[in-house]
């Protein structure tokens, strides 16, 4: 591996933002299930100069400080350092598996950086955006993505400097709305899936699966859970995790703007029935009222109050019961190849490794491209889930590619 960092060093600004409740959240859940991080992968075809590279990182992290910051108490704070650009061996990760320990590295909220570049060699030409999830979501890490390639491109930096958290948001959008029930009820929707094999090798706690999948998919998120729902062969409920950004598009931050609305799916839900209730509960705003525990109208924002709750979603999934959710379904829009593109490099497709959180069985993550769509998943690993994860992805593929009956 080469690390390639940029010269001269950006100086410190005055950002600071104060850590939010959902990115103390991450912090916790780090120290349980590392490293917590959003990995957006970009492929194409061209090579990039690493040094350009590095300098072009520089650039768009002074217009994106959040990709600087290192925690300083109850604040994120700007460091002033440019997040590190490494050239590494494209053939130390297995494009079917992942499985790397480069993408499970954890990072250090107070040392930094938080934010890294991996610039990956041989077929295809690839760069990996990573981001530790308590300091960006992946909207944020999207925008700061845009404008590395913006600087390759040597076009002006748009920025994204705010410091707006989704308590913000809260406190100015939230109305008093009917909210789902949080019981751990929901079991793992792999349970009823066959393995034809049992004995995989003890892994890291999860693994992770990609697909790609021809064609353009209207409600993606509702058909992915339809399928999931199908396959377990019980109801389901699925978080969906909703960009708070669309209350106030002036707001250009690059902080975790991103709350859940919970989509109970009852088993033989068709899609459309299931993405009008997706809809309803985006017109309704639930996801401004389903942001963690309350007292009144104020969220509790303590570890104290949040390590308990964090401790009981893993060991419940320790023990293989049920869980807060059937699954995580998170759909990152359609990705912009065009805006990722530049310095010799054309981008094809992009998709993101999501983390692995201890209180879903699943999270899977999904962007619409010209032509496809690219699904990723990360589940807990152990016996046949190798096997099981292959079949829930053959299931969605199923759904997504089965013609429509005429209406």
């Amino acid at each position: 591996m080469t690390l390639v960092q940029a010269r001269p060093r950006p100086a410190a600004t005055l950002y600071k933002r104060k850590i939010s409740l959902t990115e103390r959240s991450y912090l916790m859940a780090a120290l349980m299930a590392p490293p917590m991080a959003i990995q957006v992968f970009v492929e194409g075809a061209g090579r990039l100069d690493p040094d350009q590279l590095a300098k072009a990182v520089a650039i768009a992290s002074a217009a994106c400080p959040g990709a600087r910051v290192v925690r300083r108490g109850a604040y994120w704070v700007d460091s002033g350092q440019a997040p590190p650009v490494t050239v590494v061996d494209g053939s130390l990760i297995d494009r079917r598996t992942y499985d790397s320990e480069l993408l499970r590295r954890p990072f250090d909220p107070a040392k930094g950086p938080n934010c890294e570049v991996l610039l990956l060699t041989g077929e295809p030409s690839t760069v990996v955006f990573r981001a530790f999830h308590a300091v960006m979501d992946a909207k944020g890490v999207m925008a700061w993505m845009a404008e590395v390639f913006r600087a390759l491109r040597a076009e002006t930096p748009v920025g994204a400097a705010a410091t707006d958290t989704e308590e913000t948001f809260v406190a100015r959008f939230a109305r008093s709305v009917e909210r789902p029930d949080t019981e751990a009820r929901w079991p793992s929707p792999f349970d009823a899936l066959p393995a034809a094999r049992t004995d995989d090798a003890p892994g890291p706690g999860w693994i992770w699966r990609r697909r790609s999948i021809p064609g353009s998919h209207a409600g993606l998120v509702a058909k992915i859970a339809v399928a999931m729902t199908g396959a377990s062969g019980a109801d389901g409920r699925f978080m969906v995790p909703v960009n708070l950004r669309r209350h106030d598009p002036a707001v250009l931050s690059t902080a975790n703007l991103t709350l859940p609305v919970l989509l109970d799916v009852p088993l033989g839900a068709s899609w459309r029935a299931t993405q009008g209730k997706l809809v309803q509960a985006m017109m309704d705003g639930q996801e401004l009222n389903s942001d963690g525990p309350r007292e009144g109208n104020v969220r509790l924002s303590s570890f104290a109050g949040l390590a308990p709750a964090l401790a009981a979603a893993r060991s419940a999934g320790d023990r293989r019961e049920t869980y807060q959710a059937s699954a995580i379904v998170s759909e990152l829009g359609r990705a912009d190849l065009p805006g990722f593109s530049g310095g010799g490099f054309t981008a094809r497709t992009v998709y993101s490794l999501p983390m692995y959180v201890p209180y879903a069985p699943a999270f899977l993550s999904a962007y619409q491209l010209p032509g496809h769509v690219e699904i990723a998943m990360s589940c807990r690993s152990g016996p046949g889930m190798n096997d099981r994860a292959d079949a829930m992805l053959n299931r969605i593929e199923a759904v997504l590619t089965t013609p429509e009956p005429r209406r």
